[in-house]
């Protein structure tokens, strides 16, 4: 048998999250706080640091996504994988929901139910993370995606299980969830805290 001439395609290394870092839940923190000089960025940046939600998803959500279901607020959204004709939703906590409508009412399009929530590319908003990161002085190699990677770690760290951690991160498949999981358990169980 002939050995296959296509070359191997490269594992994906899972992007770095806040978590990944010394004190990284207070840069996240940091993050956040300098985002607030803007309604639109804080709202924007709070939704994909708390829901994991991906940028794309965040670039495409209109005003009428936003849905109340019982006591719950939601965002409909579609995700990377998800068929146009399936939706996922991503719940809004008070916190993520009370700076949408704060957004919502500066926003100049805020009551058009087909408008789109941020009205930016996901360039954009690469852009905007930098800023905010360099305004909050932080040098880690973080990238818009590890705000994605920082929601579903802080799920696992906080005892979400593991089924949840999947649905909140629209995974098809338990296995890519696990990663995360597995590099929480390594910081939680490391070996050498046992070293004397």
């Amino acid at each position: 048998m002939k050995p296959s001439t296509k070359p191997r395609k490269a594992r994906s290394r899972r992007r770095p999250s806040f978590y990944d870092f010394p004190d990284g839940e207070a840069k996240l923190g940091r993050f956040l706080d300098a985002t607030k000089v803007s309604s639109r960025d804080h709202a924007l940046f709070l939704l994909l640091a708390k829901t994991a939600i991906r940028g794309v998803s965040a670039v495409n959500a209109k005003w009428g996504d936003i849905t109340k279901e019982g006591d719950d607020w939601r965002l409909w959204i579609y995700g990377k994988t998800i068929r146009e004709s399936q939706k996922s939703w991503k719940l809004l906590l008070p916190e993520a929901h009370s700076t949408l409508l704060t957004w919502k009412r500066e926003s100049p399009k805020g009551n058009d139910p087909g408008a789109k929530i941020f009205g930016i590319t996901t360039r954009w908003i690469r852009k905007l993370f930098d800023r905010y990161k360099k305004a909050a002085g932080i040098h880690d190699p973080i990238t818009v995606h590890g705000l994605r990677h920082t929601a579903i770690t802080s799920a696992l760290l906080h005892g979400a299980p593991l089924p949840a951690v999947q649905a909140m991160a629209d995974h098809a498949n338990i296995s890519t969830t696990n990663r995360y999981a597995h590099a929480v358990r390594r910081s939680e169980d490391a070996a050498e805290r046992f070293i004397r």
